[in-house]
């Protein structure tokens, strides 16, 4: 029996090196938020805080940032705001190095406070955070997707709280989970838990999620507004290939060693 147990042993050595060697590896990925707004006059000349309030990560770092942005000039008057918190499991994983899970917090808040468009012709602003990953697999995988959204707008000319999510092949010739939700100028405000779930091939992919808010003055039907958008408790997950396979080998050693 115990020569029956090392062989079952060394079995489970080689499985895990085979399935170690077999992962999802991130290729590279943005978190971003961004505040921003700005008004256009009668002739198209834009007047506003540039560049924009950007901030994020570009690489493969945790997260943890909330630009803002306010302007005042010629009657017109707006600020918004924007946040997100997140990151991976494994911890900075690298570029090429296999990754399992994404945590994330965002939101974005937009506001006009005063209107112009007796010499404006055209006034935003703007708040939004959102997280995009290109990521390979090498093998068969499941992958998982769950948040809580919520987004408000209020009545005006093009106020909109959106948030959207969309997995997809990196040529896009494929989509495996998209859904989009929106408040327009007042109508549709929302709040809902969302998931999606499947199994992806070898290959690469893109995923995408993310909120917006944006106060939009063209017409002078809302002289000012707000809108907002939030994605929290966001769990994207591609669980380690060959997880359940090597946990049975493990427990069959042990049975093995059990009837000695």
């Amino acid at each position: 029996m115990r020569a029956i147990t090392i062989a079952v042993l060394a079995s489970t050595v080689h499985m895990i090196t085979s399935f170690e060697a077999a992962a999802q590896v991130l290729e590279t990925s943005t978190f971003e938020a961004e505040a921003s707004m700005f008004y256009e006059d009668l002739g198209g000349i834009r007047f506003g805080p540039f560049p924009p309030n950007r901030l994020g990560a570009y690489a493969t770092e945790n997260v943890n940032v909330s630009p803002t942005a306010a302007f005042s000039q010629d009657g017109f008057i707006a600020r918004s705001n924007a946040s997100i918190v997140g990151g991976y499991s494994p911890s900075t994983p690298g570029f090429a190095i296999p990754f399992h899970t994404v945590r994330a917090d965002m939101h974005g808040e937009a506001f006009i406070d005063g209107s112009n468009l007796a010499n404006h012709s055209r006034e935003i602003s703007h708040g939004v955070a959102f997280i995009e990953l290109w990521f390979s697999l090498d093998q068969e995988t499941d992958w998982s997707f769950e948040a809580d959204f919520a987004g408000m707008s209020t009545p005006g000319d093009f106020n909109r709280g959106s948030i959207f999510f969309q997995l997809a092949s990196q040529d896009f010739s494929e989509y495996y989970g998209y859904f989009d939700q929106g408040s327009y100028n007042g109508v549709g405000d929302f709040s809902f838990h969302g998931s999606a779930s499947g199994t992806l091939q070898p290959g690469s992919y893109y995923m995408v999620v993310g909120g917006g808010a944006t106060v939009e003055n063209t017409l002078g039907l809302g002289a000012t507004g707000s809108a907002s958008a939030s994605v929290t408790n966001l769990v994207f997950t591609i669980p380690t290939p060959g997880t359940l396979p090597i946990m049975a080998l493990l427990g069959l050693s042990a049975t093995v060693r059990r009837r000695r």
